[in-house]
């Protein structure tokens, strides 16, 4: 998807360092961290409910239990 080689990686970390400085640049990395788990957790939320694993199952079982009656 991208070609990130080491170099290419080590100039965008020494950017990220120049623009953002050192103090900075962790609580952006944690953020980013908290950011894309957070993406991924929606992302297995929303395959798990198409798959019909997921918590949204229950609620439709629950619902075609009610219309059956």
């Amino acid at each position: 998807m991208f070609d990130l080689s080491l170099p290419k990686l080590l100039v965008l970390a020494v950017l990220a360092l120049v623009v953002f400085g050192p103090h900075e640049l962790p609580k952006i990395a944690a953020q980013a961290g908290r950011a894309l788990r957070n993406l991924r957790r929606i992302a297995d939320g929303a395959k798990a409910d198409l798959r019909g694993t997921g918590p949204g199952q229950h609620f439709r079982a629950s619902l075609l239990a009610e219309e059956a009656r």
